[in-house]
């Protein structure tokens, strides 16, 4: 078949492109362009155009879909934030014990279950937006069910056995003064010992270690059994020690105390230690903890003037209960 003059065909427009590429050197376009028929040409620039604007559309609906999305993320946040107490724990008001111009004591109780630094923090907001008119200090005792309606704030010296009882549900405590700006939580497991406490400041950085604590900072929330050195081991002078294993739920709950007697002790000391460890709750966890815990029973001075007793607790290692002389 004859050509025209010039013409080529798509073989030998191509051609060019095929030699290079097997020879692995680099095509060059413009050469490459030249060589091609005029209706290839018009194509390639038409298509290389319609490229361009495609890319430059994609382009741009990737930086729409990057700032919605930024957005988004933005918006998720503040409404996680925002919704992170939600209404907060159900709180009931309590005893009133005290109110003036210049200080208020009150009492408040909410679920067991409640007694999480989160969910404190959360009450602790409540309580300050309730309070938000008064200028003075506003301390707020923290107990479980509903003890708050009579529980005064500590014992006084001539109390009975029921009132120590209640007293034993008092599990954290609150205070604000706003013309300072002081605020806190106080975590008060057994409220008799310091040792026992955190504090969080609900001012600034609420991150705090707690004082008694297993796992991974799982804070010991609630001592619902106070414990004591048993009245017939202070007159039999008896003393010793007993490991107790426990195992404590992911929702804090101690499921198991088992007493491991080796070597024995009286039947007063192990189930002074049972109750003791069978009472405590922590905060959830996301596993099953499980250690075991020494019980050791002391005595320091004189027995015979011996009536008070004092506890130390080391978790998830050891807790010391000594009986001391009176004063």
């Amino acid at each position: 078949m004859s050509r025209a003059p010039g013409a080529r065909s798509a073989e030998a427009s191509y051609g060019m492109h095929y030699q290079v590429a097997a020879s692995g050197g680099i095509p060059n376009l413009y050469d490459f362009e030249n060589h091609m028929a005029p209706d290839l040409q018009f194509w390639s620039h038409r298509h290389l155009s319609i490229i361009i604007v495609l890319g430059r559309i994609e382009t741009s609906m990737c930086t729409i879909r990057l700032l919605l999305g930024i957005q988004f993320l933005m918006l998720f946040a503040a409404t996680a934030n925002a919704d992170t107490c939600g209404k907060g724990p159900k709180y009931k008001l309590g005893l009133l014990i005290y109110k003036n111009s210049s200080r208020l004591l009150q009492n408040v109780s909410i679920a067991p279950e409640d007694f999480t630094r989160q969910k404190l923090a959360c009450l602790a907001k409540q309580l300050e937006k309730r309070y938000a008119s008064r200028h003075g200090e506003v301390f707020i005792d923290i107990l479980d069910d509903d003890y708050a309606a009579t529980q005064r704030p500590v014992p006084p010296v001539e109390a009975g056995p029921r009132d120590y009882e209640t007293y034993q549900h008092h599990h954290a405590s609150y205070y604000q003064r706003k013309d300072t700006g002081e605020q806190y939580l106080t975590l008060e497991p057994d409220p008799r010992y310091e040792m026992t406490h955190t504090r969080i400041q609900l001012d600034g950085d609420q991150a705090s270690t707690c004082a008694v604590a297993i796992g991974q900072d799982r804070c010991l929330m609630i001592i619902g059994k106070h414990l004591q050195y048993p009245i017939e081991s202070w007159r039999n002078y008896e003393t010793g020690s007993v490991d107790v294993s426990v195992t404590v739920s992911k929702d804090g709950v101690v499921t198991q105390a088992k007493a491991l007697d080796d070597p024995p002790i009286s039947q007063a000391l192990r189930e002074a230690a049972l109750a003791d460890a069978t009472s405590w709750r922590f905060e959830p966890g996301a596993t099953v903890e499980e250690f075991r815990v020494k019980y050791r029973f002391e005595f320091t001075g004189n027995p015979e003037r011996t009536t008070n007793s004092f506890v130390r607790y080391h978790l998830p290692t050891e807790v010391v209960v000594t009986a001391t002389p009176s004063l």
